[in-house]
């Protein structure tokens, strides 16, 4: 009976052990953070004012926000009524006027943008000159000085003193920190205006970005004429995210799609990295390419970084 019953326990432990080995067990996976989330690649466009020809994209840039070309609106801000700004010391007072928003309807409604695209304008309390700053900061984006008269001469400024008289009206804006992680300018003609602009470019990882000074300088009386930063500081908070790696594999895969277009003539231009107006960064491309029709059209095509 003693070896009946041992018989019939090691029965019992065996098919226990059988079964629990048979039965699958739940996978438990980690799961995926929001940064290793694939995403969709976002193809966008930009008309150029030539001829259209073939659409490189699938959405307008303008309506999905890109900061360079989307919509606005001039708007006034309450709280900001009376607001005076100083910003080269108490020489000159700048006095609130407006605002401009930029926004977007993708989605139905209008959506304003919370990234660089709210600046706020200030006029001088005497004579035309006018400043601008990113809303709700005290980063001054612009400065235009009001009736500029034309150079009497066709005497050129030298590239030397352009450069020297534009840092050092830069730097009573901005640290030398800050101003250097930008490029070292690059001096030209300003649209056939008799003034001369030097232009400072910020670069990530071998890439232009569309963070940029402009300077204008008047070559008689070599006073600034106008100062243009209207994204400075963008990419700060962006830059550790935007690695060599993801802007090599955005700009082949943006390029390898403009060239499956089979465009005559196709010429692109350099990349150069922009982002929308709530932040996502992308890398455009400039294209020109002839038409069917005969003409030539020049547009703009963006990826989104990823």
């Amino acid at each position: 009976m003693k070896k009946v019953l041992a018989l019939i326990l090691v029965l019992i432990t065996l098919f226990t052990c059988i079964t629990s080995c048979s039965t699958p067990k739940e996978e438990t996976k980690e799961p995926l953070s929001e940064e290793n989330v694939p995403k969709e690649d976002i193809f966008l466009y930009a008309l150029g004012q030539s001829s259209p020809g073939k659409v490189i994209g699938s959405m307008s840039a303008k309506d999905y926000g890109i900061c360079d070309s989307a919509q606005s609106e001039d708007q006034v801000f309450d709280e900001l009524k009376n607001k005076e700004k100083t910003p080269f010391g108490n020489s000159q007072t700048f006095v609130y006027q407006r605002s401009q928003s930029e926004f977007t309807t993708l989605s139905g409604t209008k959506e304003y943008g919370d990234f660089y695209s709210t600046y706020d304008r200030y006029v001088a309390e005497e004579g035309s000159d006018r400043v601008e700053y990113l809303h709700g900061t005290n980063i001054l984006t612009s400065y235009f000085k009001g009736h500029v008269e034309r150079p009497r001469t066709d005497t050129p400024i030298d590239e030397i003193t352009a450069k020297q008289v534009a840092e050092d009206f830069i730097l009573k804006i901005i640290t030398e920190e800050e101003f250097s992680k930008f490029d070292e300018g690059e001096f030209s003609p300003y649209s056939g205006s008799g003034l001369y602009a030097v232009r400072y470019t910020r670069y990530i990882g071998g890439y232009a970005t569309d963070e940029t000074i402009v300077v204008s300088i008047h070559p008689e009386t070599k006073e600034i004429c106008s100062y243009n930063a209207r994204y400075f500081g963008k990419y700060d908070a962006l830059e550790a995210k935007l690695t060599k790696e993801k802007l090599d594999a955005t700009n082949e895969k943006l390029r390898t799609k403009i060239e499956e277009m089979n465009l005559k003539n196709l010429s692109m231009g350099i990349s150069r990295i922009v982002t929308t107006i709530f932040g996502e960064a992308f890398i455009r491309i400039p294209t020109q390419y002839d038409t069917e029709s005969g003409g030539t059209a020049s547009n703009y095509t963006y990826l989104n970084i990823q």
